[in-house]
């Protein structure tokens, strides 16, 4: 049975506000893995917005009075108006210069570890990485960024 995970991001003097579903296949799922679903979807989203944005470079070059060679382009990479264009994040996006998937997740938890952000699934607040939690249906998971105090 696969349901969708509704996230929520909640900033001090701020209301909440609706960021994407999760979908799960289980009803049982830890926090790091709830963490790391999140931070992938993030991922994919910005790989998808810099497609978008490489897609229209390509279209603008048809315009352009000289266009690179593709020779050229495999050498150099697409070039934007003023110099490199945003790259194309695939499967070798670390490879090429791109998002380290890996290490945004790990820097994701260490911020739940060093208590950057606090989960609550549910209205119960999440504590430990290895918790199992149980999700419903109806499940509600909210990320409250948490901000340091100036001078202490």
């Amino acid at each position: 049975m696969a349901f969708a995970l509704k996230v929520f991001d909640n900033n001090v003097g701020r209301r909440q506000e609706f960021r994407r579903e999760l979908a799960l296949v289980s009803t049982r799922v830890t926090a790091s893995e709830l963490i790391r679903r999140r931070v992938e979807a993030e991922l994919d989203e910005l790989a998808a917005a810099e497609k978008c944005a490489l897609d229209e470079l390509r279209a603008r070059m048809v315009s352009w009075l000289v266009t690179p060679s593709l020779h050229e382009r495999a050498l150099n990479g697409d070039r934007g108006d003023y110099g490199p264009a945003v790259r194309d994040h695939g499967e070798s996006a670390a490879k090429k210069g791109g998002v380290d998937r890996e290490a945004v997740v790990s820097t994701a938890l260490s911020g739940f570890t060093t208590n950057r952000f606090v989960m609550l699934l549910d209205g119960r607040q999440v504590t430990e990485l290895d918790s199992v939690l149980t999700i419903t249906p109806n499940s509600q998971l909210n990320f409250i960024k948490l901000v340091p105090l100036v001078g202490g």
